[in-house]
């Protein structure tokens, strides 16, 4: 496959449009407060870092696909009770290794929401996604789920975007087949609009 030198799913619609009414199945996890976190992240400073697991992003697509987030056409949708930033950090502790302690990513995730993980409700969360990741990418389970966390890359932050940057000959090809790697534009629980980048590296 042609890598060109700068990968991006492009958005189809930029405005959110009034919320919808459908219903989603929920988590066992309280309701938070979603434009309280939504607007206090906002407000984060930029960044700019290196992390091994900017795989991490890719799971808030599944996490739509599984009812637990609103897209930018759900803008009220109530379906986890964690913020995306909660999400990840939690997905990073169960789903990856050691390394994650040390990871930058994780300090730059409680300061994008500080509030503590709930002691209880996480742990249903990840076979379900397993599960999804498993059937979308055609493989094992285990397999399935360290072949898209574990990705190195960097992200960058400005006001209301992140920039998730990964190496195109870092990606794996069921990742991109299982459209893991779509963009997911404005996120409203997340307060932001996530992009992914897949750059051609210079040797």
């Amino acid at each position: 496959m042609p890598a060109p030198a700068e990968h991006r799913t492009e958005t189809k619609a930029t405005e959110p449009p009034p919320a919808g009414t459908r219903t989603w199945p929920s988590a066992s996890v309280q309701p938070a407060p979603w434009s309280e976190r939504a607007e206090a992240s906002a407000t984060a400073p930029a960044a700019r870092f290196d992390t091994a697991h900017a795989g991490l992003f890719f799971l808030l697509n599944a996490a739509v696909g599984l009812g637990w987030y609103g897209d930018f056409t759900q803008p009220q949708h109530q379906g986890l009770g964690l913020s995306p930033w909660q999400f990840l950090r939690a997905a990073g502790h169960a789903l990856t290794g050691p390394s994650w302690c040390e990871d930058p990513l994780l300090a730059w995730l409680r300061a994008m929401d500080p509030t503590p993980l709930p002691r209880t409700g996480v742990r249903p969360l990840w076979a379900p996604l397993r599960a999804r990741l498993s059937l979308a990418m055609g493989l094992p389970r285990l397999h399935a789920t360290r072949l898209t966390v574990q990705l190195p890359g960097q992200v960058r932050l400005r006001c209301g975007r992140v920039d998730v940057h990964i190496p195109l000959s870092e990606l794996p090809l069921p990742v991109r087949m299982a459209g893991l790697d779509r963009d997911i534009g404005w996120l409203p629980a997340a307060g932001h609009d996530i992009r992914f980048h897949f750059e051609v590296v210079s040797p």
